[in-house]
């Protein structure tokens, strides 16, 4: 069975829109762009249909700029908010933007290369604007000379060369057939982008499966081709395109665990070749499960996670599963997905040396508190009291990232306790620790269209995972 995404008229692409939210042209010009969406089975996201009361804007709009798809409506008043600005600038400043898709559209003739001259007279006049970008941008107050700098580098990027006059405003007659078209050529190329993804993920996992085949310490070579229904010539290679590319993760699992078991009959389970056929066959199982990220989630998702990855200690998911985020971090890194059993018998992420700490946050919670915590972790041992606890947690934690090939230490905690890191108070942790270590919450999903990281059980695979890990002893 082909485990590949079926990319084909059904295939669903999720675009935002970054516009005046109260001014009537804009919202007449957001609905008919909904519509057009709607038409090629694309769902538009913007403000009013994906927040509700009570919900963090701000949170949103981190949503909305780290996005793979995003449409841009471009007039004067687009740059007289901080927010739209915010929105700009944020896009331009994240990274690939060159694998982004990125659609500014004029929203009225007005909107030609002149209107820089307005846009900069408008920021210099208006100081509410500048002190309120100052604030979502995290910069002083005063710095709006380097704050233009970057609208002006957005501009350049993504503004100037949409404002001639080759390009159709919404307020052309022909902007409804200009639109619909560019919607049509978006789904082609979001498809291919998809598509070409997950070939060279396939790649990787078929060399990396060839490998250590070639390995011969599993050793089952006629025990694979029996079980994937192979003649006896099929070469390692054909056999790990088989189990990559033509079965699901779920089967391909079960036939390693097959094999793992008759090998554990024929091996001395205190034997090294033993050890070594299992560690291999552990290996093997954890590049596998990285074909299990959905290709449609990840195109989606990736851009975000890389950007979170890079520049926060703070991760949000949503998974059936929180386990499954070591899966996902692993495809982002192209690292084998490494698990081990908890006192339960069950699956838990695992690093080489450092176990993921489940907190147990507590609104009390004080900040020595969470670094004394981090740093029992991660050295085995209470702190003395003379020694700089941040200074030392930082050093181990790079320590780790750079043997680890990339991979930050995390650790999966409850959203209350992401409040907890949220404050002010642990400012210069997160500060030095981002990119090095990670709290992450994986919330359940409350959409119907939520939680689809996996093309299949998220639940189910970590459970063949976690009983092909008993068969050690």
């Amino acid at each position: 069975m082909e485990n590949t995404v079926q990319l084909g008229e059904n295939f669903p692409i999720h675009a935002y829109l970054s516009y005046r939210c109260k001014n009537q042209l804009d919202i007449d010009a957001r609905d008919k762009l909904k519509n057009l969406c709607q038409e090629q089975n694309i769902t538009l996201r913007y403000d009013q249909n994906e927040t509700k009361p009570g919900d963090s804007l701000i949170e949103f709009m981190e949503d909305l700029t780290a996005a793979r798809c995003i449409f841009l409506f471009l007039s004067p008043e687009y740059f007289q908010s901080a927010y739209t600005l915010f929105e700009l600038v944020s896009i331009n400043e994240r990274a690939d933007l060159d694998q982004r898709f990125i659609f500014p559209l004029r929203l009225t003739e007005s909107m030609v290369t002149y209107q820089w001259t307005a846009a900069k007279d408008y920021f210099d006049g208006n100081k509410a604007v500048r002190n309120e970008l100052a604030r979502l941008l995290k910069v002083e107050n005063d710095n709006h000379i380097v704050i233009w700098q970057r609208i002006d580098a957005a501009w350049e990027t993504i503004v100037f060369k949409h404002l001639d006059k080759l390009n159709v405003s919404l307020e052309n007659a022909n902007a409804d057939i200009a639109l619909g078209e560019l919607l049509g050529k978006t789904k082609t190329e979001v498809n291919e982008a998809i598509h070409d993804s997950t070939e060279t993920l396939h790649g990787t996992l078929i060399a990396k499966i060839t490998a250590i085949l070639s390995r011969k310490n599993i050793n089952a070579d006629d025990q694979f081709r029996d079980e994937l229904e192979l003649t006896a010539n099929i070469d390692l290679a054909n056999i790990a395109t088989q189990l990559v590319k033509k079965t699901e993760v779920g089967e391909a699992i079960a036939i390693l665990t097959r094999v793992l078991e008759e090998k554990r009959t024929l091996l001395d389970t205190k034997s090294t070749e033993w050890k070594i056929c299992f560690n291999d066959t552990e290996q093997l199982c954890g590049w596998l499960l990285l074909n299990s990220v959905d290709p449609v989630w990840w195109f989606h998702n990736e851009v975000k996670l890389r950007k979170t990855a890079k520049i926060s200690i703070i991760g949000n998911f949503v998974l059936n599963d929180p386990n499954y985020v070591e899966v996902i971090i692993s495809r982002d890194l192209l690292q084998n997905a490494r698990f081990v059993l908890d006192k339960n018998k069950q699956p838990k992420p695992a690093g080489q040396k450092y176990d993921v700490m489940l907190f147990d946050a507590q609104p009390e919670a004080k900040k020595d508190g969470l670094l004394i915590s981090i740093y029992k972790d991660l050295f085995g041992e209470a702190p003395s009291r003379d020694i700089d606890l941040l200074s030392k947690i930082v050093n181990r934690v790079k320590t780790h990232y750079k043997t680890q090939k990339g991979k930050p230490i995390y650790y999966l905690v409850s959203r209350d306790y992401i409040k907890i890191l949220e404050s002010t108070e642990y400012t210069d942790a997160k500060a030095q620790l981002a990119g090095y270590l990670q709290f992450i919450c994986c919330d359940k999903p409350v959409k119907p269209d939520e939680g689809k990281a996996c093309t299949e059980d998220q639940t189910q695979l970590l459970d063949q995972f976690a009983y092909l890990i008993s068969l050690q002893h």
